[in-house]
């Protein structure tokens, strides 16, 4: 939990005051940040039971995205001092934390409790759309 905050606050200072993004040390830190979440995700599907139970969960589709940036941060090690001026990874950047932050649901009590409530009204979905559509069509 705090590795994720400290991540988001990271990348929102660097949002902020773009010339923190300049030289290889906060690259580096992102490499880090990113190796980090992607091992998470790694070690988590190697020790699940039922990978394919590990793959229709939402929290777990969260965590491969929050993931994935790893792949990117190789090219962005690369050529981001290079090219100080690189949209695409100040978009990345961005998006990031947002998508980081979502890893703190799972956490939550309220969130599964509010999650379960809108299962159980998407079971009763049926028989509502049912009785819509009898008093339309009479």
């Amino acid at each position: 939990l705090a590795l994720v905050l400290l991540n988001s606050l990271f990348c929102f200072v660097q949002t902020m005051d773009r010339s923190l993004w300049r030289g290889y040390g906060p690259i580096v830190l992102h490499v880090a940040f990113d190796l980090f979440f992607a091992v998470e995700v790694a070690v988590r599907l190697a020790t699940c039971p039922n990978r394919i139970a590990f793959f229709f969960n939402a929290f777990n589709w969260i965590d491969l995205v929050s993931g994935l940036p790893v792949f990117l941060s190789v090219p962005r090690f690369f050529f981001a001092a290079q090219d100080e001026d690189s949209g695409v990874l100040f978009d990345i950047t961005v998006a990031l934390p947002c998508v980081r932050m979502l890893k703190v649901l799972r956490n939550f009590e309220k969130f599964h409790l509010l999650q379960e409530a809108f299962w159980m009204a998407f079971e009763a979905l049926p028989v509502l759309l049912y009785t819509l559509s009898v008093i339309i069509i009479t």
